[in-house]
């Protein structure tokens, strides 16, 4: 089966070669996850969700499995399984990397495309956002106390975040005026302290 095929390449020293395999493996899975015995399929996800996903050392290997997930979602079929493997992919979201945040928050993006799985059931639309705010402002303390640069394309991938379709700019009904007002603030922090290091850096370079 491709799981055979698949799982040593999983261990193989070369990065770029596992991160062509993770990729590999979840196009099979789309376009032929009704063809594939089940334990195969639940065999190969748990590699790509315990092992890859983790691969600590391949950063290109861990967005591979975020982006693979996303063209999984492809195939309807796959909703049910999907919707109970994503959420164990969560901590990307927080990854050191930006290329693998990036990928996680297409991931989100394409997810909230979706009828079969929705966004909340990976993590909740506060959560979304008060990470988004912590990271802006844990950063920029950090910048300001090395004296470096800030790294404008960080933030422009985690800005990326308010185009998540369940995020707070757009309130889902029954959330209540004082829930609504407090996404509103928090997306008010975002843009105001997006706003303030992008000056920052533009100061730095002059």
């Amino acid at each position: 089966g491709v799981q055979t095929c698949a799982l040593p390449i999983f261990e193989d020293p070369s990065e770029p070669v596992r991160k062509v395999t993770v990729s590999s493996s979840c196009v099979i899975l789309k376009n032929y996850w009704e063809m594939l015995p089940p334990s195969e399929t639940a065999e190969l996800l748990t590699a790509l969700m315990n092992k890859c996903a983790k691969d600590k050392k391949a950063p290109m290997v861990r967005a591979a499995v975020a982006e693979g997930f996303g063209w999984i979602l492809q195939n309807p079929l796959s909703h049910p399984t999907m919707e109970a493997v994503l959420p164990q992919t969560a901590e990307l979201l927080n990854d050191r990397v930006p290329l693998v945040r990036a990928a996680f928050i297409s991931l989100l993006n394409s997810v909230s495309r979706r009828r079969g799985v929705s966004v909340s059931s990976i993590a909740s639309n506060d959560s979304l956002l008060l990470r988004l705010a912590q990271r802006l402002v844990d950063a920029r303390h950090v910048a300001n106390a090395e004296g470096d640069r800030v790294d404008v394309k960080a933030y422009v991938v985690e800005r990326q975040l308010l185009c998540v379709r369940d995020d707070p700019v757009h309130p889902r009904p029954g959330g209540g005026p004082a829930r609504i007002e407090l996404r509103r603030a928090l997306l008010s922090l975002v843009e105001h302290l997006f706003v303030d290091v992008a000056h920052d850096h533009a100061r730095l370079l002059v």
